[in-house]
């Protein structure tokens, strides 16, 4: 599995997911692409199979998974996270490999003049990060540094954090994912 990206859809209460494979021996492949969402480390729903065959290096393949009627959305106030984890087997069910991407079901948008969030008004409170990490000479690159620094901005009233010329690592999404901030 060479990529995985989920675009959820909260109107439809459905995930858009794009997996890609490569086959790097460029042999013949078939087997199967299973998807499913985890919420909190139980399954939320059933496995969607996909049989694959004669796969070329770079292949993309197109999945929609049904998250169900009891979907949660993700907010500030209500973080809530999906894990979709995605396997490759091959024709005998043997796993060849296994990615995990963590999301939300969400949809930021503007409405005029004002952001919403799964449609409901939400006033931006926050700061412009710069950079500035004088003890080190750069940015922290791992989550719980960040969870750190989200929860003191918190602690203040913000809900955002602008980032100034540098786009922060995996670690700072991931951790603002989970606090529920923008």
């Amino acid at each position: 599995i060479s990529d995985l990206q989920v675009f959820p859809d909260i109107v439809k209460k459905r995930a858009s997911i794009v997996v890609g494979i490569s086959n790097e021996n460029s042999g013949r492949f078939e087997g199967t692409i299973e998807v499913q969402a985890v919420d909190g480390y139980k399954f939320k729903g059933g496995i969607f199979r996909l049989g694959i065959g004669n796969v070329i290096s770079g292949e993309e393949y197109n999945l929609i998974y049904d998250m169900g009627n009891k979907v949660k959305l993700w907010s500030e106030f209500s973080p809530a996270l999906y894990d979709m984890v995605v396997t490759l087997k091959d024709s005998l069910n043997k796993t060849i490999d296994t990615k995990v991407v963590s999301f939300g079901m969400r949809e930021f948008r503007v409405d005029r003049t004002r952001f919403s969030i799964n449609g409901t008004p939400v006033f931006l409170r926050g700061t412009t990060e710069c950079c500035v990490f004088p003890l080190t000479g750069y940015p922290p690159s791992d989550t719980a540094s960040w969870m750190r620094i989200f929860k003191t901005c918190r602690d203040y009233g913000l809900n955002h954090m602008r980032f100034h010329s540098y786009c922060p690592p995996e670690a700072a999404f991931n951790a603002a994912d989970r606090l529920g901030f923008y």
